[in-house]
């Protein structure tokens, strides 16, 4: 039976973040797809978090009962989408970031933003923007390196 959100407040936070490639790129109509179905799941589920995606590359931040979050974890990795799936770091922390967030969503498309002055400020920036004021400095520097990162990996392959 699915818990209230007063029951799922009151439960331990576990979180975890993982890296991921997608198998194909990705259009707007299949990612759509994929966040109203896990929107959906993760709601039922009591997991929060955010989802970023750059150039076929997922880096996804889930919170929730360790129970929930672990089990969706190993569905990821089964998930013939993803690709070289790693784990980032797992453990307890002491409150919810993304609480009012059943999956938020941040798309930055570097061939879109190439020939802009500064596209790693930009996508640096544009990520801090979209996160909860309240995010701990070690989620936004992972999510600010995968952008730098992405558009790095485009640009010298």
């Amino acid at each position: 039976m699915d818990k209230t959100l007063s029951e799922q407040a009151a439960l331990p936070v576990y979180r975890l973040m993982y890296l991921s490639a997608a198998k194909h790129e990705m259009g707007a109509e299949e990612l759509e797809t994929i966040l109203s179905t896990a929107r959906n799941a993760n709601a039922a589920k009591g997991i929060t978090g955010m989802l970023l995606y750059v150039e076929r590359q997922f880096l996804q931040y889930l919170e929730g009962e360790q129970e929930a979050v672990e089990t969706l974890y190993r569905n990821i990795e089964k998930d013939p989408r993803h690709s070289g799936v790693i784990r980032l770091f797992a453990g307890p922390c002491a409150r919810r970031v993304f609480a009012d967030w059943s999956m938020g969503y941040h798309h930055c498309n570097a061939k879109e933003q190439e020939a802009a002055i500064g596209i790693i400020d930009l996508c640096r920036r544009s990520v801090r923007d979209v996160l909860p004021a309240e995010t701990p400095e070690e989620i936004v520097a992972f999510m600010e390196s995968f952008y730098r990162n992405s558009h790095s990996r485009r640009r010298f392959s």
